[in-house]
């Protein structure tokens, strides 16, 4: 999904309205601003991990969204 494409399906709900990423099993987290990172695909689609990894070098830049709790982990390895 790009940029673009999201902002069009957030325009369908009330601008006040909270965004929360999946949480730890059945919970839910509030999300922190946006970042860039770069990512690369990866060769294999692994369910756990997705077609996408963050790239320690070169890669393509890409929004990411990431939760409250955990978010820094996913992008400062």
């Amino acid at each position: 999904m790009t940029v673009a494409e999201l902002i069009e399906k957030l325009r369908t709900f009330p601008g006040d309205r909270r965004v929360v990423v999946p949480g730890y099993e059945y919970g839910v987290d509030d999300i922190e601003d946006p970042v860039v990172v770069n990512v690369e695909r990866i060769a294999e689609d692994q369910r756990w991990i997705g077609p996408h990894v963050i790239a320690r070098e070169g890669g393509e830049p890409a929004v990411l969204i990431v939760d409250k709790r955990n978010g820094r982990r996913a992008y400062t390895r």
